[in-house]
């Protein structure tokens, strides 16, 4: 009866491991005991033993048909099964009645429709999407986004937006529930597989040793991407000068601070000269002075003909670093070109910055511009500054004229600047977490200037379209036609703005105190703006090109 219900349990591969465990170890006591008498009780572990009293061939059979068994159930699972529980494929669609935006849309176009315009991609992501059981959440749905060399494109989104699931899925950490990844025109899974890779990744948490040194471990990753002996040194050596990490390449990492850490997780990243890079939040936690090296290592990458895909909370890098940047709500992007086109199309405010003689002058000059101004927002007051947003409607020229003559109550210097990037994605973000894509948030100003930069045709007439799909980021391009020079050779009387600000686009020096007014600037005083404002002759986009 004993060995009946050991048959009858050979079935459950757990007892049939420890029953062979079992017979072996009392075969081997008994055997050892009887040879101390002179009696043989060898029983070899590969022996048939019906009755499993020291053989375990009975043993091995059962889990070798087991182990078939199990590989046939999963297969069966992988190929049949599991694809019956995944959600269909679904077109790109918005949700809660929003609008694709309309450079997501030109995006997704352009990489349906194919030809020479993506022969120079080293990333394409073809309708893909992940969707996670439980809960049932669709962390990206259906991405399409082509990067080409020598480009840095910035990923934006707060968190839980998706980013890093798309980072998953670009690493084959995650397998997409839809869509396709290509790498230099390759499928993923088989560009992974390559002798030599062809991507690297810095991920959000440090993934090093903490008991080696940043040098041994630039050496591990070397050898790892392929180098020669010979070529082990001289890159080592290169990429811990370029992260500046001389005075501590011989500490031991668990010893380093956590910026330091991240730089060498950059600098694990960056070797081996892969084209493409990714960058899940390089810069968290790092001073400036780290930051700003960090930068130039990345600008370094994108010059050698290299493509990074970065995420980062800092508007300031991906001002600095990116050629172009999408924003990721809900998993969806909303929009997508330069940091500059962005600012342009989404913002609808100008900001001026104030400083003023004395502090007795600040009420004056708050009602100096409610009065020059019909709609103006005051935001901030501190000590002899003054802050406030005017609406972009109104045209530059008037802005300024009516800020130059601003000095005859107390204004020393003043600055105005475009929105920001901050603010850009605090419009678009506020949506995030209640499942909602936001609307489209051009109005009909921008609708017109804001067609899709692959769709020229569809342009209306006699509109210039900028091309925002691709821009460096160290200019600004034109957002409108060019305009006619003054009869001076100036492109308009606000020729001395500072052009390598980032932030602010038009800034005028400090106003000289004894200088008189213009009588252009002291007609202004005494009319009112909003009566030029409707005969102005240029829009505020043509008035912008001015600058």
């Amino acid at each position: 009866m004993e060995n009946v219900i050991k048959y009858l349990f050979l079935i459950f591969p757990p007892f049939t491991f420890a029953c062979g465990i079992k017979s072996l170890s009392v075969s081997y006591t008994k055997a050892s005991i009887m040879a101390r008498f002179g009696i043989d009780m060898y029983t070899s572990p590969f022996s048939w033993d019906p009755s499993m009293q020291g053989g375990l061939g009975i043993h091995y059979l059962a889990l070798a048909i087991w182990a078939v068994v199990g590989v046939v159930l999963l297969h069966g699972w992988n190929v049949c099964v599991e694809p019956l529980s995944r959600p269909a494929p679904s077109a790109p669609k918005a949700t809660a009645g929003a609008e694709e935006d309309k450079d997501v849309a030109a995006e997704r176009i352009k990489i349906q429709c194919g030809g020479a315009s993506l022969y120079d991609t080293v990333l394409r992501m073809v309708g893909l999407g992940c969707d996670f059981r439980s809960p049932p959440t669709s962390a990206v749905s259906s991405l399409y986004l082509a990067l080409k060399r020598g480009e840095c494109f910035s990923l934006l989104g707060l968190n839980g937006a998706g980013k890093t699931t798309t980072f998953r899925c670009l690493t084959g950490d995650l397998r997409p529930s839809r869509g396709q990844i290509l790498i230099n025109g390759i499928v993923l899974n088989e560009a992974l597989s390559l002798p030599r890779p062809v991507m690297s990744y810095c991920p959000q948490n440090d993934p090093l040793d903490p008991n080696i040194t940043p040098r041994e471990a630039l050496f591990i990753m070397a050898l790892v991407r392929g180098f020669r002996d010979d070529e082990l040194v001289e890159n080592v050596d290169r990429a811990i000068k370029q992260l500046g990490l001389s005075n501590h390449e011989h500490s031991y990492i668990r010893y380093l601070s956590g910026g330091t850490m991240r730089k060498v997780s950059l600098a694990l990243a960056l070797i081996g000269n892969p084209p493409l890079v990714l960058l899940d939040e390089p810069t968290t936690g790092m001073d400036p002075a780290s930051r700003r090296i960090v930068w130039r290592a990345v600008q370094s990458v994108t010059q050698d003909g290299r493509t990074v895909l970065l995420t980062s909370h800092s508007m300031d890098e991906v001002n600095h670093l990116s050629h172009r940047m999408a924003i990721m709500v809900n998993g969806y992007l909303v929009c997508m070109g330069s940091p500059h086109y962005l600012k342009y199309k989404l913002g609808d405010k100008y900001t001026i910055r104030i400083k003023a003689k004395d502090i007795e002058d600040l009420p004056v000059i708050v009602d100096y511009l409610r009065g020059q101004f019909n709609e103006v927002l005051l935001k901030e007051q501190h000590h002899l500054s003054l802050v406030a947003e005017v609406s972009r409607r109104l045209p530059l020229r008037l802005i300024f004229d009516a800020l130059n003559s601003a000095k005859l109550v107390g204004v020393t210097e003043y600055d105005v600047s475009q929105t920001t990037l901050n603010e850009v994605f605090r419009l678009l973000t506020s949506h995030q977490g209640d499942g909602q894509v936001p609307p489209s948030p051009t109005d009909k100003e921008a609708d017109q200037t804001s067609v899709p930069m692959h769709l020229s045709n569809l342009s209306p007439a006699g509109v210039n379209v900028p091309d925002s799909t691709f821009q460096s980021p160290s200019r600004s391009p034109y957002l409108s036609p060019e305009p006619t020079l003054t009869p001076d050779g100036r492109r308009s009387m606000y020729d001395n703005v500072e052009d390598g600000r980032v932030e602010t686009y038009a800034t005028v020096g400090r106003l000289g105190a004894k200088k008189a007014p213009t009588p252009e600037v002291s007609a202004l005083g005494r009319d009112s703006p909003t009566s030029q404002a409707s005969t102005a002759d240029e829009s505020p986009e043509e008035e912008w090109t001015h600058l």
